[in-house]
């Protein structure tokens, strides 16, 4: 089984629920990497995480983004440039294994899926991520489904 190289569209997780001021939330932010860590226990997984420059303008809160850069947990995008191009950048070097965290569908990019499971969706729900791929890719390495898959799932001989 080969690794998953993943990359995270980090803006569009912290916009996926903003708190009561309308900001984008820095916890979305820790919670899927907290997710994407506890995957890496059962799969062969790695993640890199990507932002616009200017969510550290309009997130709520800006001391521990700006914390996360600096670690190299996060990265941040050159100014005056969308993550998004980076992001299908690091898609098109390796498409076979590579998978886009986001629910954004990057048609403006002129994004074509090499397979139905490149592109991941999550939800945030109370304080669990929740990525169905996910979920199915480490039921079929455990063995514990058939073979059948959706189309969602990451096939565990495949990558």
């Amino acid at each position: 089984m080969r690794e998953i190289n993943s990359i995270v569209d980090g803006s569009n997780v912290a916009f996926f629920r903003r708190n009561p001021s309308g900001k984008p939330m820095m916890q979305n932010l820790l919670m899927m990497m907290e997710y994407l860590e506890k995957k890496k226990l059962t799969l062969r997984f790695s993640y890199e995480i990507i932002v616009d420059a200017s969510l550290k303008y309009q997130i709520d809160d800006k001391a521990t983004l700006s914390e996360e850069i600096k670690k190299g947990k996060i990265l941040e995008c050159p100014s005056r440039m969308k993550a998004d191009t980076f992001i299908m950048e690091y898609y098109n070097a390796d498409p076979k294994t590579t998978i886009i965290i986001s629910n954004d569908n990057y048609k403006d990019e002129g994004f074509v899926a090499e397979n139905g499971w490149s592109l991941c969706k999550f939800m945030i729900i109370g304080q669990k991520v929740i990525i169905p791929a996910f979920n199915a890719a480490e039921t079929r390495v455990s063995g514990s489904v058939n073979n059948q898959m959706t189309s969602n799932e990451v096939p565990a001989d495949g990558l």
